[in-house]
């Protein structure tokens, strides 16, 4: 039974709610290009205290990735019970631009599904133009919640980067309005099932006719016998 997950999005509002209440005052004299350590750091520790101020009825586990050592680690802190491991992701950006965080792969995704009963993220949006460096605010939720879409003329499927396949966020208003092009992990699959085959299709056509005749006739080959044609 998913009892922490079910407990985590029951109760979604008031962690998100608790979580920018305590980084309102916090204050980094970090460096702006490495200011995503200092929330990274900071985030996790009270992310910790809110849900064990919870009191769950729950014995849980907290385990943290290696501090700051990489920005695109699959885990900066994983909450383990007796039946679940929750994945808890990071992600820091400023305020005044586009949010353009990594949030792991198209083809990657089936792996953390497997591994992982749920997957959440913390946003921190602040604001550098002035210091000290200001936290602007503190988002939580399920991590498909926070994928960008493509438009129609590329697949409309979830929002990736061409040449790796890393899926990129919405805009910073659909953050503040609490909306989501996904609303159902099972609509978000469909978006990531959509741009997985878009990407593969705009990829082949793209190099096609760097391709040698060999290869063309190789690759004409394989899909005459996934199509089962002679």
């Amino acid at each position: 039974m998913n009892e922490l997950s079910i407990y985590l999005d029951t109760h979604r509002a008031e962690i998100e709610r608790s979580l920018r209440e305590a980084m309102r005052s916090f204050v980094t004299p970090a460096d702006y290009s490495v200011v995503w350590k200092a929330y990274e750091k900071q985030v996790i520790q009270e992310f910790i205290a809110v849900i064990k101020g919870f009191q769950m009825d729950i014995k849980m586990d907290f385990v943290e990735g290696e501090e700051g050592s990489d920005k695109n680690r699959l885990a900066d802190l994983l909450v383990q019970s007796r039946d679940e491991q929750v994945l808890i992701s990071i992600k820091a950006c400023r305020g005044n631009k586009k949010p353009a965080n990594d949030l792991g792969t198209i083809r990657q995704y089936p792996e953390k599904k497997a591994h992982y009963s749920a997957c959440y993220d913390i946003w921190v949006k602040y604001d550098d133009s002035k210091k000290p460096i200001q936290v602007q605010g503190i988002y939580f939720d399920r991590s498909y919640k926070f994928v960008g879409r493509m438009s129609v003329d590329y697949g409309g499927g979830v929002s990736y980067r061409k040449k790796d396949g890393n899926m990129r966020p919405k805009a910073w208003k659909m953050f503040d309005d609490g909306t989501s092009y996904w609303n159902t992990l099972a609509e978000f699959e469909a978006g990531i099932a959509r741009s997985r085959s878009f990407r593969a299709n705009s990829i082949v056509c793209e190099h096609l006719e760097d391709m040698t005749e060999a290869d063309k006739k190789a690759l004409l080959k394989k899909l005459n016998q996934h199509f089962g044609c002679a």
